[in-house]
């Protein structure tokens, strides 16, 4: 079947995690203390680990929720202002904390060339996040879709959310691949959704995935090979 549409993940895939958990809590402590509230690094990293307690284990939630949930646990007030810039911050600070994988451009720019659909499908809390990084790293035309799971609700390894980006794609299941390194959001995922799977592995080691992909990759670049050959 020729493959008319690539769909990848964001975090681990097209982009690797380079600090987030150190950076954001300061940032968080930063701007609250730069607005005459008194916290420490510690309190913000206990209140965002708890933030989502309180809420059904199962279901995904926005950064906003994580946002107005941590402040009430440091005591503050979820004011709707408050929360806004906070929730800046917070996005401010994961696309700091994000890098672009190295080969990412050249295979964006390749699967254009080449006349196939590119679109996200991941599993984040913040869409503005996501489309910041890709604003920034000046690919963001280079996708045709951008599909987050705070906006739509499902995430993976759910089919719907699959089913939701070939809609958009305008395309079928067999024409499409998706690349991930989470084997059950994106290998289990794209498999119950009908789409050809292919692990990104971002450490080599004997360690099988339990459910086997369509395809094993290391780096993104190895894509082009494997779609000339299923086209």
């Amino acid at each position: 079947m020729k493959i008319k549409a690539v769909l990848m993940d964001f975090c681990g895939t097209l982009a690797v995690d380079v600090g987030a958990s150190s950076n954001l809590p300061k940032a968080i402590a930063n701007a609250l203390n730069a607005r005459g509230f008194k916290v420490n690094e510690g309190d913000v990293v206990n209140a965002l680990r708890s933030a989502l307690d309180i809420l059904p284990v199962g279901l995904d939630y926005s950064d906003v929720a994580k946002v107005a949930l941590t402040l009430r646990k440091l005591d503050i007030d979820p004011t709707p202002s408050l929360v806004e810039y906070i929730y800046g911050v917070f996005d401010e600070a994961l696309i700091a904390s994000t890098k672009l994988e190295d080969d990412a451009l050249d295979l964006l720019t390749w699967l254009r060339s080449h006349g196939i659909k590119t679109g996200i499908l991941s599993n984040h809390g913040s869409y503005d996040a996501v489309t910041g990084f890709l604003k920034k790293h000046g690919i963001l035309e280079l996708f045709d879709i951008i599909v987050v799971s705070h906006h739509i609700g499902w995430k993976k390894p759910s089919k719907q959310i699959f089913n939701y980006a070939l809609t958009l794609l305008r395309v079928n299941p067999e024409n499409c691949v998706h690349v991930g390194d989470d084997v059950l959001a994106d290998v289990f995922g794209a498999k119950k959704a009908g789409i050809k799977a292919i692990w990104k592995a971002n450490q080599l080691s004997d360690v099988k995935p339990w459910i086997a992909p369509d395809a094993i990759i290391t780096k993104l670049s190895q894509l082009k090979a494997l779609i000339e050959q299923w086209r």
